[in-house]
Parts: C-alpha cells; structure tokens; sequence
C-alpha cells in the first residue's frame, strides 16, 4: 500500500480544498451549503489518508469509495453554487473535482479488479 503522501488522488483532492476553501468564504448567504462543501472536500482528503493506512486493498477501497461519494456530493454543490450566480461555469474548480472523481474511481478499480 502506497503512503498516502505519493498518491495522485491526495495531491488532486488537496488541490480542490484549496480551491473550496476561498470560494465558500465570499458565500454570504450561504453558510450552511459553504459549510457542508468545506465538509466534503475535506472528507475527500481525510478518507484517502485513512484509507492508505488501513492495512488492506479491500480496506482502502472502502475509503475509496467513501471519498469518491464526497467527491460527488461536492460535485453536486458546485453545480448548485454555479446556478447560484456565486461561482463562475469555467472556473477551474469544476475541472479539477471531475479530474479527481475519474482518478478516484481509476484508483478504486485498481484495488477492486
């Protein structure tokens, strides 16, 4: 099992919290949806660093999966944002949350054969 500091997905899933963290502080009137996309992204970095230690591929995908989920649901809340007028269609983060939900599911089917 690989530590978590050399994996692909940690280095694209830190990249996106980077990207979340400034876009939910200009979200006046929108706390409770910043709040839960900040939640997401750092679901997604948390379960990937547990996952690479869990002792197991069977373990890690479990992890995997988890984070491929918050990746979705952060997904879904920057369409929302977007429809929001609160956040730009070409922004770069759309692109890099898909970049990291294909490696994730990359990564995971890897594991899962």
């Amino acid at each position: 099992m690989a530590r978590f500091h050399s994996l692909l997905v940690y280095t694209l899933a830190r990249d996106v919290l980077r990207d979340i963290v400034p876009i939910t502080e200009r979200m006046r009137g929108f706390g409770d949806l910043a709040h839960q996309m900040r939640r997401a992204a750092i679901s997604v970095v948390s379960n990937i660093c547990e996952g690479a230690c869990s002792g197991s591929d069977r373990q890690f995908a479990r992890y995997l999966a988890i984070a491929r989920a918050s990746t979705n649901e952060l997904q879904g809340q920057l369409v929302i944002v977007t429809d929001l007028g609160e956040l730009a269609d070409d922004h770069p983060v759309h692109d890099r949350c898909d970049h990291l939900g294909r490696a994730l599911t990359k990564l995971l089917r890897s594991l899962t054969g």
